[in-house]
């Protein structure tokens, strides 16, 4: 499966997330994501995904925010790890016109200081219409998603689809 994995604000391109999903035998396309000194960022990442035909999106925070919208827009499931949909700590500009209804996988850690997982189910019930495209997944964890937990998650949206 050909997947694009977008790393949160203050995470780095690489590591042993988009490794795991290699070594799973995956196709990953894990650019790195300047959301704070690159404007033109999500019309750029929303042309790549086209052009590498991405089947999967995966985001983790900020990251999630953008898997979120491009979900929308191009009709891709994602799988969202304590996305900032109802919050966000830095303005980053996304194209937030889309209403497909893709599979959405959110993966919360339920002891997230940072991102209130209430903040993005509240968001999530004023703006998307198909509930039953809606999956939930939770953790013991903080805002970081430990490896064990990603993985689940993974294999949940894998088995969703």
């Amino acid at each position: 499966m050909k997947i694009a994995y977008f790393h949160g604000l203050e995470s780095k391109v690489g590591g042993p997330k988009p490794n795991w999903l290699q070594a799973e035998g995956h196709e990953v396309w894990a650019p790195p994501m300047p959301y704070k000194s690159q404007p033109f960022l999500f019309e750029m990442t929303q042309k790549a995904v086209l052009e590498q035909e991405i089947e999967l999106l995966v985001g983790s925070s900020m990251g999630g925010y953008f898997a979120y919208h491009l979900a929308r827009l191009l009709d891709i499931p994602a799988l969202l790890f304590n996305p900032a949909l109802g919050v966000r700590s830095v303005k980053v500009k996304a194209d937030q016109s889309g209403e497909e209804t893709p599979l959405l996988l959110l993966a919360f850690g339920q002891n997230d200081q940072l991102i209130a997982p209430s903040s993005s189910q509240a968001f999530l019930a004023a703006n998307w219409p198909q509930k039953e495209q809606l999956h939930y997944l939770w953790g013991e964890h903080g805002h970081r998603t430990p490896l064990p937990f990603f993985q689940q998650g993974v294999k949940e949206i894998l088995r969703l689809l």
